[in-house]
């Protein structure tokens, strides 16, 4: 499937993750919150709720300025355009934990499901119903250009600390705590469903990504808008969902 460039977007993960090295050890406290924070909005309501359960799986309807509001605000992760990670995604489950399958432990090393997965290739009929969104394209065909403003406003408003704190490294972290998820959640913790692949929830990842580690409760039941079932496996993307005026696609949660 054609994308924006892998080798562009590993450049800037790259730089991302020496950055996350760096940052946490000279940052003060306060850019580290921040830095914190902003990992929460691209992680939690950009990459998990938008990427995720939104456009991956239907799971959440929102206004339109809202929903093109979240991609944007997804897209700001450099973890690839909405189509490249949806059709990804959508292959994950197609073909889970099997050698079609982009990203699965069973078949790839702990290092290429760190860091290689962004290469994969998937076809693009995966992602049919998303080419017929204007919106989404566009911001396929300008996944850097659309990026440029947020610098800019972050610069101005806080110099290089703040593109860093709310750009760079949220970003990194985002792509790092997501290809977590994909390695762990395939190979450790407990399975609340029988299902046909290996995922398994974690109170580890179900916390670091903000409920996204209750893999195999998504896995089960990949349309349902939360993954909770128990009181503590907390789910903290619904909330998120809740807070920008997001509807579950099915009343039964």
């Amino acid at each position: 499937m054609w994308a924006p460039s892998s080798y562009k977007i590993f450049a800037v993960q790259l730089i991302s993750w020496i950055s996350i090295l760096l940052f946490f050890f000279l940052a003060s406290p306060g850019w580290i919150v921040v830095g914190l924070v902003s990992y929460i909005f691209y992680a939690g309501a950009g990459v998990a709720l938008t990427f995720h359960r939104t456009l991956s799986h239907n799971s959440w309807k929102f206004s339109k300025p809202v929903k093109y509001f979240l991609i944007l605000l997804a897209s700001m992760a450099n973890v690839g355009s909405p189509l490249t990670w949806v059709a990804i995604h959508r292959a994950h489950h197609k073909y889970c934990d099997t050698p079609k399958d982009p990203h699965s432990p069973q078949h790839n090393s702990f290092w290429f499901m760190m860091f290689g997965s962004m290469f994969a290739r998937v076809s693009v009929r995966h992602v049919i119903d998303l080419l017929r969104d204007p919106f989404i394209l566009f911001v396929h065909k300008n996944y850097y250009l659309i990026q440029i403003p947020w610098i800019v406003v972050l610069y101005l408003v806080g110099g290089w600390m703040a593109v860093v704190a709310c750009h760079i490294v949220p970003g990194g972290m985002t792509w790092l705590a997501g290809s977590f998820v994909n390695w762990y959640n395939h190979l450790y913790g407990y399975q609340r469903y029988q299902t046909n692949d290996t995922s398994t929830n974690s109170p580890i990842t179900g916390f670091l990504v903000l409920g996204e580690g209750w893999h195999n409760t998504h896995h089960a039941k990949p349309i349902h808008a939360t993954t909770t079932v128990a009181w503590y496996e907390f789910d903290i993307i619904y909330y998120i969902a809740r807070m920008f005026g997001g509807k579950p696609t099915i009343k039964h949660e």
